[in-house]
């Protein structure tokens, strides 16, 4: 069964071989602590990492739905042990000078009225600009799918980035200041994923069978917004992208949202994305909350508790022995709930790996690196 073949059917509870066995990912400073412990170097992308693991590949179909041409990380000074740079979004961060991963802190962000989204904004997010769509994606496509890649299709984000964009205290402030304008950028972002969909996805259809919204906009107590809020203002663009996906053949959508997600997940679903990502257990997001409530009508992804594997031993056997029922039910994949961060040991997280295979019948597979002419 190919990877393609097996994550498919795990998606539509049919019959499989064994269980997707697949990553979110991992922090860079994991990956270079785990260097000094005997890991090659040069592991720089996420596929190069699947690949060394022996983990399941996935394809990002390559459109572009963000800022257009590509807004490089420009840098702008240290100061008092802090980086500062102007990241994609054009935000001011800051992260620590000493080379350590965490997520920036915003000091600045460049939207702060209509005049700065006309000017600086809604030019790079013009779906007619040229290059967004490669001239060759049908075969690339066709080449991820020769060398067992399982390709995904990137169907935009209608809050969160705009939320990047404005901050975060700032965009609340902003739906009740200027309403009328967030509305016209939700708007605005559906109308971009929906032009650069219904031109990309002829040219690959029948070849990419899921897709992949990123939101983010939920913590540990819940969503930055209302559900009502969000139904009544987001969800009917999520609607109309959804409907392109599902009129070519793409029934599986995934949204990536952490923190305790479930005010949100009726609004998700009602709009036809059915795959919850990448339920954070210290969020609450525990997946059998899910489904129990939904049963068979919501599928589920991640839900691995990361400060278990932190721990090591028998916590990450009980780990997974207490979301094996899922993985027996299927319409589940299991893996870590976040990035894997830099408290997992290398020797845990091989732990990890090798115990999730064994308890959920995952053909073993040795460490390596393997080169294919042009694949990374």
């Amino acid at each position: 069964m190919t990877s393609i073949e097996r994550f498919n059917r795990c998606m539509h509870f049919q019959a499989i071989d064994h269980v997707p066995d697949m990553e979110f990912s991992f922090w860079d400073e994991t990956i270079r602590l785990w260097e000094k412990k005997g890991i090659p170097e040069g592991l720089d992308t996420h596929q190069k990492r699947e690949l060394y693991f022996g983990l399941e590949r996935r394809f990002k179909v390559p459109t572009d739905l963000n800022l257009f041409p590509t807004q490089t990380v420009r840098e702008a000074g240290i100061k008092d042990g802090w980086r500062y740079y102007y990241d994609e979004d054009m935000v001011l961060c800051r992260v620590p000078d000493d080379g350590s991963t965490t997520m920036p802190e915003h000091i600045e962000y460049s939207l702060k009225s209509r005049q700065d989204w006309e000017r600086l904004f809604k030019p790079r997010l013009d779906p007619d600009t040229p290059g967004r769509i490669p001239d060759d994606l049908s075969a690339q496509v066709d080449k991820c799918l020769e060398q067992d890649f399982i390709p995904y299709l990137y169907a935009g984000s209608l809050f969160g980035r705009i939320r990047n964009y404005v901050g975060f205290a700032e965009i609340c402030y902003m739906i009740y200041d200027d309403p009328e304008l967030v509305d016209e950028m939700i708007g605005y972002m559906t109308n971009l994923s929906c032009a650069i969909l219904e031109r990309a996805l002829p040219k690959i259809k029948g070849k990419v069978s899921h897709a992949w919204f990123w939101e983010d906009i939920c913590f540990k107590a819940g969503p930055m917004i209302s559900p009502t809020y969000f139904r009544e203002h987001v969800v009917p663009g999520y609607r109309q992208i959804v409907s392109i996906l599902k009129a070519n053949g793409i029934d599986v959508v995934f949204v990536d949202c952490d923190g305790w997600i479930e005010p949100l997940v009726d609004c998700w679903l009602d709009a036809g994305i059915n795959v919850m990502f990448p339920l954070e257990r210290n969020g609450g997001s525990d997946p059998h909350i899910f489904r129990k409530k939904y049963g068979r009508n919501i599928l589920l992804s991640g839900g691995i508790d990361k400060t278990k594997i932190a721990k090591g031993g028998d916590v990450i056997v009980r780990e997974l022995e207490y979301i094996a029922p899922l993985v027996e039910e299927g319409g589940y994949i299991p893996h870590c709930d976040h990035l894997i961060p830099a408290d997992v040991s290398l020797e845990n997280f091989r732990f990890y790996l090798g115990k999730k295979r064994e308890i959920f019948g995952i053909p073993y597979r040795e460490e390596r690196i393997r080169e294919y002419p042009g694949q990374f």
